[in-house]
């Protein structure tokens, strides 16, 4: 039996490995966007040829060739596209899922489903005070955490409706407050082995993590993401310090956040009628949603007896009659709080919207509605 494993550069490895070790009997040949000869010994000084898509064409026209399998980490639409333009029958398209149980799952591509992206919240506070803060942070008045067996739950359930994630994100607020940060790491891992994994954090209290939230991040390798804030710049060097004297934790991304963009607007009528530029998916005690302001715009509401329709994008996730290919649908749907995004309006035409230089509210400060407007 022979199958193309459609890669692209390091997207892809982990999967071969696994297939080699579990499918001796598989006679595989790869496919590179770009013809380049041979493997290089990062993939395990494999000896044969990467093959060009003409000769992925030729061996499926002569019978040759049973089956495409692609990387669920590098799945778009121009990659399906460029396999079914060969003529190969898109039941002959299969995804690679991962291990299950000491077998190995390929999934038909109409059977696949997936999320490019989902973030949750540790922690709702924050120990900084961004003026214009996209999750609110500013206007939650006390210590709210994700339940950890809420969360433990709700992460299962997710996982039964859509079996691959590319990026979990682990924010806030800030997430580091959250005292179980170790067991929800552990948890995400666990129902998403293959995904890549970030907490995203301002950086400040690293140094008060207690070791099983270090061994956590370790040990299920999460990617450290600072967000940069003008008022953490000074602070910096003793951040990364503090990152690389914790041997094995993953080379941290940093993130220079300058300016803050409003997010909501007097505009009443949103111009699109899908989501694509702005599937920032979330998870929240047993719902979802395709906004992070959705989400959390409650405590906008609440701080200034306002009544936006910020819950009209939210989905319940354990309605008996949801499945995974009617959540992604209901998620990518624009809902009411779409006319109130001054975001999507930015991203259509930056000149109707201007980003602000970074502030915090100092001791003392009132929040003001025109700070999200």
């Amino acid at each position: 039996m022979a199958a193309v494993i459609r890669i692209h550069d390091n997207f892809g490895k982990k999967m071969i490995d696994e297939i080699k070790q579990f499918r001796p009997d598989l006679n595989l040949l790869y496919w590179n966007d770009v013809y380049s000869g041979v493997l290089n010994d990062e993939w395990g000084g494999e000896s044969k040829s990467i093959i060009p898509f003409w000769e992925v064409k030729k061996l499926f026209e002569q019978r040759k060739l049973d089956q495409i399998i692609l990387t669920p980490y590098y799945i778009a639409e121009n990659v399906i596209d460029e396999v079914l333009a060969l003529g190969i029958p898109r039941e002959k398209i299969f995804i690679y899922e991962g291990k299950r149980n000491n077998n190995l799952i390929f999934t038909e591509l109409d059977k696949f489903i997936m999320l490019p992206y989902l973030e949750f919240h540790a922690a709702d506070h924050c120990n900084l005070n961004c003026k214009g803060c996209v999750t609110f942070s500013p206007l939650c008045n006390k210590e709210v955490y994700y339940d950890t067996e809420q969360f433990e739950k709700d992460i299962l359930r997710v996982k039964e409706l859509i079996p691959f994630i590319r990026t979990i994100q682990i924010m806030g607020g800030e997430p580091t407050l959250n005292p179980n940060l170790d067991k929800i790491i552990t948890a995400v891992r666990k129902s998403y082995p293959y995904s890549t994994i970030r907490i995203t954090t301002n950086g400040t209290l690293l140094d008060r993590l207690n070791e099983a939230v270090w061994e956590a991040i370790v040990d299920n390798k999460i990617v450290i993401n600072i967000s940069c804030y003008p008022a953490v710049y000074d602070k910096m060097e003793k951040i990364i310090k503090t990152i690389k004297k914790h041997k094995g934790v993953e080379e941290p991304m940093i993130s220079q956040v300058s300016l803050f963009y409003p997010n909501l607007s007097k505009f009443k009528k949103y111009p699109f009628e899908n989501l694509d530029y702005c599937r920032c998916y979330n998870l929240r005690d047993g719902k979802m949603s395709s906004c992070i302001v959705s989400m959390y715009g409650h405590y906008y509401n609440n701080y200034f007896n306002k009544n936006l329709p910020f819950n009209s994008g939210i989905v319940d996730i354990y309605d008996e009659e949801i499945d995974g290919k009617t959540l992604v649908k209901k998620l990518n749907k624009p809902c009411e709080i779409c006319n109130y995004c001054q975001n999507y309006i930015w991203r259509l035409n930056s000149k109707f919207t201007n980003g602000r230089s970074w502030d915090f509210y100092k001791k003392g400060d009132i929040p003001k509605e025109s700070d999200w407007e």
